[in-house]
């Protein structure tokens, strides 16, 4: 079976290009747009955001880091101060071996 192009009958086979606006269309481009700028915004700040609680948090490990060191240093004053006073009993009461 032939197909026949009368100059009538347009041929359905090839592209072709409308070249009239659709209102919907634009519509729905500019909303989808705006949706994409709006969600790239409240990504930025979002960012933004754990960017700042980041630093916080970096801030507060560094105090933390520093009480501990404090603490430890404390724990080992003491304990050389325990040992001092032990080693100084020891010596004034000898006790007796049984």
């Amino acid at each position: 079976m032939n197909s026949v192009h009368t100059p009538v009958e347009p041929d359905r086979r090839h592209w072709h290009l409308d070249k009239t606006l659709n209102v919907s269309h634009l519509l729905t481009t500019l909303v989808v747009a705006g949706s994409l700028f709006a969600y790239a915004n409240n990504m930025d700040k979002r960012v933004a955001i754990l960017e700042e609680k980041m630093q916080v948090q970096a801030t507060e490990n560094l105090r933390s880091q520093t009480e501990v060191k404090e603490l430890a240093a404390d724990v080992k004053h003491e304990l050389r101060l325990l040992r001092t006073e032990l080693l100084r009993l020891m010596a004034t009461n000898p006790t007796t071996a049984p």
